[in-house]
């Protein structure tokens, strides 16, 4: 997980944690277990993050490290 691109990507859209967790349908303590790499995400959680940031194949893949798994 490339939580430093992830934490960029949120800063720049503007929404806040808590927003991005009410989208996941998740608590805010298991998104950041998610995030140290504690939880795994699902694969809708990864959609609903790629949609709600508007990312890129490569920066979700970046992200979530995807790179090769297609």
């Amino acid at each position: 997980m490339n939580d430093l691109l992830f934490r960029q990507k949120v800063k720049d859209s503007g929404y806040k944690w808590k927003y991005i967790c009410e989208k996941l349908g998740i608590s805010e303590s298991a998104l950041i277990k998610k995030r140290k790499g504690i939880l795994q995400y699902k694969v809708n959680e990864v959609n609903a993050v790629v949609e709600i940031l508007g990312l890129t194949v490569a920066e979700r893949d970046d992200i979530f490290d995807l790179k090769g798994t297609r």
